[in-house]
C-alpha cells in the first residue's frame, strides 16, 4: 500500500485521516488563498493574520532591498491556479506544473505562455497528476505522474517519445531531478521496506534510474527522528543537484544530504540554527471536525519552520524555511567548498527556480495559488 504523496497534498489526506491508502481523486493542495475573510475558523484567521503581519512588514524584507534591480517576469497564462513547480529550461523558457489543474506548461523567458506540455489520461504520453518535470541534456522534456507511475518524455517540440513505469519499486514520485552528467533520473518517493514478518518498518527516498527507465538503485532511508510522529506523508523534498552530487533537504530536520555518483547518502549540513524549529505535534493529533483540512495544515505549519526549498547556484547552497519572524521566509547561505554558513536573509519571497547562468527565481506573490496573476523575480545570487 503507498503512502507517499506530495508535500502539498498528503498532509491534506493524512489530516483528514486519509494518509493509509492513495485516494482515487485529485490530490488537494494545501495553500490556502488569501480570501476576503469571510471564513471565520479559528484556524484561517491565525493563518491570514500570520500572512497580514509578513505583509505588514514587508519594508524589512531582506531580498526586498537588495533585489531592487532584479527582472521581473509576469506569467502570462490567465489560468494558473497553483504554481506549483517551476523548472528552467536551458535555454530560459519556464517548465511549469499546476498540481490544482493537473497540468504541464512552458513558458516563454518572458512569462508569456507558450503551450501544453502533454495532456491529461492514463495512456503512455498522458498523465493524471504530473507531479515532477525536468530537462534533459538533448533538449527533450520528461515529466513523472505520481498516479500513473511512469515517466514521459517529450521532444523539445511538445511530441511525444516514450515513457518507461516505475511501479516495480513500489512508490509514488513526489518529485523527479535530471543528472546531466550521467544522463539518468533521480525520483523520489517512499519505497516501503518490510521485516519478515510483513511489518512495514521504513522505507528508501531516492530511486535512480537511466534515461531509458533501467533501475539502477536505492538510497536514503527515511531518517529516524520523523518516524515518531509519523511524518511519512509530510516528506516532500528540497532537492537540486550539482556537478553529478544531489542534495536533499527534508521540511522536518535541517540536514542536507549529499548522494554522490559512487557513494550511498551521507550528511552534508547537520547545524541546526536557532531560528529552525522541527515539529512537536504529530498533525493528526490536530484533527478537528470542524476544520478544512487546508486550515488545519496551515495551523499546524505554524508550530515549527517547515523547509520548503533548496538551490544550488555555482558555490553556493541556498535553504529556505517557513518561520513567520514576522517575514515568511529565512534563507541560510551555505558554501559548498567549506560547508560552513555565510549568510541568513528574512523574506517574504519563496525560492522557486534557478537557470544554468546563476540566476535565481524568486515568487513576487505572497502564496502560490489563488492568485490574479504571478510574477517572478529573476536575481544574481551575488545579491544574496
Amino acid at each position: 500500500m503507498e503512502r507517499s504523496k506530495t508535500l502539498l497534498s498528503l498532509a491534506v489526506l493524512l489530516a483528514v485521516g486519509l494518509a493509509q491508502c492513495r485516494p482515487s481523486g485529485q490530490p488537494p493542495s494545501v495553500h490556502s488563498k488569501v480570501d476576503d475573510g469571510t471564513k471565520t475558523s479559528r484556524e484561517s484567521k491565525q493563518y491570514r493574520g500570520a500572512l497580514k503581519t509578513a505583509i505588514d512588514n514587508a519594508a524589512k524584507d531582506e531580498l526586498g532591498r537588495t533585489l531592487n534591480s532584479a527582472e521581473r517576469i509576469t506569467l502570462s497564462g490567465s489560468d494558473i491556479q497553483s504554481l506549483s513547480r517551476l523548472r528552467i529550461a536551458e535555454n530560459g523558457s519556464l517548465l511549469l506544473l499546476d498540481f490544482d489543474r493537473a497540468v504541464a506548461e512552458l513558458y516563454d523567458g518572458s512569462g508569456r505562455f507558450v503551450r501544453s506540455i502533454g495532456s491529461k489520461g492514463s495512456s503512455p504520453g498522458n498523465y493524471e497528476w504530473p507531479s515532477g518535470i525536468a530537462q534533459r541534456k538533448d533538449g527533450s522534456i520528461a515529466i513523472c505522474d505520481f498516479r500513473v507511475h511512469r515517466v514521459n518524455l517529450y521532444s523539445a517540440e511538445g511530441g511525444f517519445l516514450r515513457s518507461f513505469i516505475y511501479s516495480p519499486q513500489v512508490f509514488s514520485a513526489q518529485q523527479m531531478v535530471y543528472d546531466s552528467q550521467a544522463d539518468s533520473f533521480y525520483l523520489y518517493g517512499n519505497r516501503w521496506q518490510n521485516d519478515p514478518s510483513g511489518k512495514a518498518v521504513g522505507a528508501d527516498l531516492i530511486h535512480k534510474y537511466s534515461a531509458a527507465g533501467e533501475f539502477l538503485g536505492s538510497q536514503l532511508p527515511f531518517p529516524d527522528q520523523g518516524k515518531p510522529l509519523n511524518l511519512y506523508a509530510y516528506d516532500d523534498p528540497a532537492i537540486d543537484i550539482a556537478s553529478g552530487s544531489l542534495y536533499v533537504a527534508l521540511p522536518f530536520g535541517y540536514t542536507v544530504y549529499r548522494l554522490t555518483a559512487d557513494k550511498r547518502a551521507s550528511p552534508f549540513i547537520a547545524d541546526t540554527p536557532r531560528a529552525f524549529r522541527p515539529p512537536s505535534t504529530e498533525m493528526s493529533a490536530m484533527k478537528k471536525s470542524d476544520l478544512d483540512p487546508s486550515e488545519l495544515v496551515q495551523e499546524w505549519l505554524l508550530t515549527w519552520t517547515p523547509i520548503n526549498a533548496l538551490l544550488i547556484s555555482q558555490d553556493r547552497l541556498f535553504l529556505q524555511y517557513q518561520t513567520f519572524s514576522p517575514l515568511r521566509y529565512t534563507i541560510d547561505t551555505w558554501s559548498l567548498t567549506s560547508g560552513k554558513r555565510l549568510a541568513t536573509r528574512h523574506t517574504n519571497h519563496e525560492m522557486m527556480a534557478r537557470d544554468q547562468e546563476g540566476y535565481i527565481y524568486f515568487l513576487d506573490n505572497v502564496e502560490t495559488r489563488g492568485q490574479q496573476k504571478y510574477e517572478l523575480l529573476r536575481a544574481k545570487t551575488e545579491s544574496l
